[in-house]
């Protein structure tokens, strides 16, 4: 609920911010975890989705997109 939540917030205050949730999924369906077993948050692969993404974004943002 976080995620979804702070996207809300995000949202109604004109903040922009990056979901990657479907990224998460597909780690996930493909068989890489992208959490820790023990306390669920993000392992390494959970942060290289973080920061691909997130170069991705900027990368767009950067050429106008």
């Amino acid at each position: 609920r976080y995620p979804a939540r702070a996207l809300e917030i995000c949202k109604k205050l004109g903040i922009p911010a990056v979901n990657v949730h479907e990224q998460f999924v597909e780690s996930l369906k493909s068989g890489v975890d992208p959490y820790l077993r023990w306390d669920n948050h993000m392992n390494a692969e959970g942060h290289r989705i973080v920061a691909e993404t997130l170069a991705d974004r900027i990368s767009e943002l950067l050429n106008g997109k």
